[in-house]
């Protein structure tokens, strides 16, 4: 559910529960690409509800670790 809403901290929580069984099982990588697309789903449905928002509040919404990091998503999707 967390991928489909874009819900980065829910994602995060599960990731860090669950690391070594996806280790074990192998789908260590796919989870990590896992979270570039529940980031990006994020960012959109934040786009869809408010036209204008800072990088500073997009990071902070979406738990980034710097603004630039937010800049850089924001050129990626558009």
């Amino acid at each position: 559910a967390a991928v489909v809403t874009g819900d980065v901290p829910g994602f995060e929580a599960v990731l860090a529960a669950n690391t070594a069984r996806f280790q074990a099982d192998g789908v260590g990588s796919l989870v990590k690409r896992l979270q570039a697309v529940v980031i990006r789903a994020g960012l959109r449905s934040l786009a869809t509800a408010y036209s204008r928002l800072s990088f500073a509040e997009v990071a902070a919404r979406l738990r980034l670790p710097s603004v630039e990091d937010a800049e850089y998503l924001c050129a990626r999707v558009s």
